[in-house]
């Protein structure tokens, strides 16, 4: 029974550890950006997931278009 509640401690601060370092990551990532900035990758990434943006792929060292 203790190594069952260690294990759920153990993933417990896991995911409390995560979810602080995802938002150190985003406050960080706000700080450096400016609000027009994240919309335009916003928007861009959106058009790519629809399939109205192509992706294009480069291989190391080839020039791309």
């Amino acid at each position: 029974m203790k190594t069952n509640n260690l294990w759920k401690i153990l993933a417990a601060l896991t995911v409390l550890v995560l979810f602080h370092f995802t938002m150190v990551r985003l406050a960080e990532y706000k700080k450096t950006t400016t609000l027009a900035e994240r919309e335009a990758k916003a928007a861009f990434t959106a058009e790519r997931a629809l399939g109205l943006r192509p992706v294009r792929f480069a291989l190391p060292g080839s020039q791309s278009l």
